[in-house]
């Protein structure tokens, strides 16, 4: 386990692709790393709650655990995102490698991992940078 840093507005270069589920729900996971808990909603989702870390090596995690998931679908704890290049890039071991290490956990502890082959992953991870490339994020007009 590694010392985290908290990113208050991620600047993802495309988008955050789900990498894993973990069995550690948020809270213990964020009060285990001294880590805040943010609360948000997201439209057509419900509540949300999670926080964005930066690790050492540079790389950008996004923790998310949807309260309706967790409620209704059995979902044991917090989804585990990171930047779809990673992914393409680096393949889903690798990173799911580095990320389990930062956060402590072993990987007993991942309930899900994304794509049964590395070139799925790829081309899942690639999928996404086309339609974020195709799609631009609308910015409010003070340009966030």
């Amino acid at each position: 386990m590694t010392k985290l840093e908290v990113v208050h507005e991620p600047v993802w270069p495309t988008e955050p692709f789900a990498l894993a589920i973990v069995t550690e729900r948020m809270d213990a996971l964020a009060g285990r790393l001294g880590l805040p808990v943010w609360e948000w909603e997201e439209d057509g989702l419900g509540n949300v709650r999670g926080v964005v870390v930066q690790l050492p090596g540079g790389r950008i995690v996004g923790l998310r655990e949807y309260d309706h998931g967790v409620k209704y679908l059995m979902v044991p704890g917090p989804e585990v995102g990171v930047d779809a290049t990673e992914v393409a890039a680096h393949g889903v071991d690798v990173v799911l490698s580095e990320v389990l290490y930062a956060l402590g956990i072993d990987q007993g502890a991942v309930h899900w991992k994304q794509a049964a082959t590395q070139a799925d992953a790829a081309e899942r991870a690639r999928a996404v940078i086309e339609w974020r490339a195709s799609h631009p994020p609308k910015r409010e007009p003070d340009g966030r």
